[in-house]
This record gives C-alpha cells, structure tokens and sequence, in this order.
C-alpha cells in the first residue's frame, strides 16, 4: 500500500493505493493518526486507488470517525 495526503485549507485529503488489509491496516493507522494529533478537523479518504479493504482496514475507518467526531469533525470517503 501506497500514502499520500493533500491538505486543502483545513481539509486534508488522504490517497491510499493498493489493498488495506491485516498485513497494511497499522500503517494506515499510523499514518492517520499522526495527522489527526495535530488537531485536524476534516478528512477525506479518497478511495479511488484501493482495490482491496478487509475488516481490519474498515476498523481503522471506524476509529478514525470515532476521533474525529469526538473532537466536533467529520469524515467523508469518495471514491
């Protein structure tokens, strides 16, 4: 899996590519938790380049929602 991230004004756009799966899911994770501590409110998940999501990647999706909306934000994903 591949990472790359675009902040726009006060939203940042995340592009993952390849599969998020058990062996990817933590680095997902790292990744976008690094992003979410210095107080970001807006994501987008652009998932236009993933061809493979498993329980363990949706997890990471789920936590990140629960963050962001914890701290007032949102979460959206396009693909």
């Amino acid at each position: 899996m591949k990472l790359s991230d675009d902040l726009r004004g006060d939203v940042l756009i995340v592009r993952p590519e390849g599969r998020i799966d058990t062996n990817t899911s933590d680095e997902l994770e790292g990744w976008l938790l690094s992003r979410l501590d210095g107080g970001l409110k807006r994501l987008v998940v652009d998932m236009s380049a993933v061809d493979y999501i498993s329980s363990a990647g949706l997890r990471v999706l789920l936590m990140t929602l629960k963050k962001l909306r914890g701290n007032g934000g949102q979460l959206v994903l396009g693909g």
